[in-house]
């Protein structure tokens, strides 16, 4: 009897309910079935016979898994490149579906999948294929950037939670800075690195799940090569130079991959302009209510975010929030009718 192979293409819809069935349904491990479906293309089973071929595509395609059929013996490739996946939500207004869609594709409970995006740059997914991460961008739709690094290439840079100027390999390569320090190293310098600080303290993070902004000083002095600079890089006209004056330090431009980033500080910097490279989504702020006409749907944004209602406004009602913290509750506040006000915390 002719028989048949079962070759995945791509995640497609499945999510983690439906792939713990089918593990269930071919006798092999979730975790197993999971690394084949995120590592597509990848042979789902072999040895299929005709007679069952329609109903196991049909299956397949009930449970939302991109599966097509093949010759038994048919090959994929051998080792399929890898990538590590980061998510970062650019319309507050689409947070709770970029959780719940990420949750029922991990198979992680909501509010951790929160926390993980919280945490920058947002690392949600390590070890999928390039079809993988084309299936979760599609679900995710609009409002949401995904991005990714090589498994085994790319730079690496370090972030510090605290000033590690004591530790000899730090302090040559970082002084005592700490945050976010894009010192571009490779895998096997990074690894090497990594070893040498103690747990808990520093993240070695690729280069390519990270954004930078670029940051105008505070009441920077612009000289006469400025305007043309301004003008060509970030669309600034003449005319907008003393709002940009006045109301520095503020992004220039925000969320540029580093090498974009890097090349228009140099840029302004040959200009005399005095701009800094700042990692992007790092920051951490406070968040004030200037103003509520509704105080009782206040209350209710509050109480869901376990806060009370402050008794006078303006009050502060929430202190040095993650990013994502910060632009979830302010959606929520501004929702309800409030005005509010950010305040970056210093690092």
């Amino acid at each position: 009897m002719e028989t048949y192979a079962l070759i995945i293409q791509s995640p497609g819809q499945v999510d983690m309910a439906g792939i713990t069935v089918m593990a269930s349904a071919l006798g092999v491990p979730v975790r197993s079935l999971s690394q084949d479906i995120y590592r597509a293309p990848s042979v789902l089973a072999r040895n299929i016979p005709a007679d069952n071929l329609q109903e196991l595509l049909s299956h397949c395609a009930r449970l939302g898994l991109d599966v097509t059929s093949a010759a038994n013996d048919a090959t994929v490739p051998q080792t399929v490149k890898t990538f590590q996946l980061a998510v970062y939500i650019a319309d507050s207004a689409r947070i709770p579906h970029a959780v719940e869609t990420i949750a029922r594709v991990t198979g992680v409970a909501p509010d951790q999948v929160f926390r993980m995006l919280a945490i920058p740059p947002g690392l949600v997914l390590g070890n999928v294929s390039h079809a993988a991460v084309e299936a979760l961008r599609e679900r995710l739709g609009p409002g949401i950037e995904l991005m990714i690094a090589s498994e085994d290439e790319g730079l690496f840079d370090l972030y510090l939670t605290q000033s590690m100027a004591s530790l000899p390999a730090i302090r040559e390569l970082a002084g005592s800075k700490k945050g976010l320090i894009p010192l571009g190293l490779a895998p096997e310098q990074a690894k090497a690195l990594y070893q040498r600080i103690p747990k808990g303290i520093a993240r070695l993070i690729p280069r390519g799940l990270l954004r930078f902004d670029v940051v105008l000083a505070s009441k920077p002095p612009l000289s006469c090569l400025a305007a043309p600079v301004l003008a060509e890089l970030f669309d600034v006209t003449t005319d907008q130079i003393p709002l940009l004056q006045a109301h520095a330090p503020l992004a220039l431009a925000e969320r540029l991959p580093f090498d974009e980033a890097s090349a228009a500080v140099s840029r302004c910097v040959a200009a005399g302009l005095p701009v800094t490279l700042e990692a992007s989504g790092f920051e951490r702020c406070d968040l004030v209510v200037e103003d509520a006409p509704d105080r009782n749907a206040l209350a209710n944004v509050l109480a869901a975010a376990g806060k009370s209602l402050p008794e006078h406004l303006p009050a502060r009602v929430g202190t040095d929030l993650p990013d994502l913290d910060a632009r979830w509750l302010a959606y929520s506040i501004e929702k309800a009718g409030a005005q509010i006000r950010f305040e970056e915390v210093a690092p």
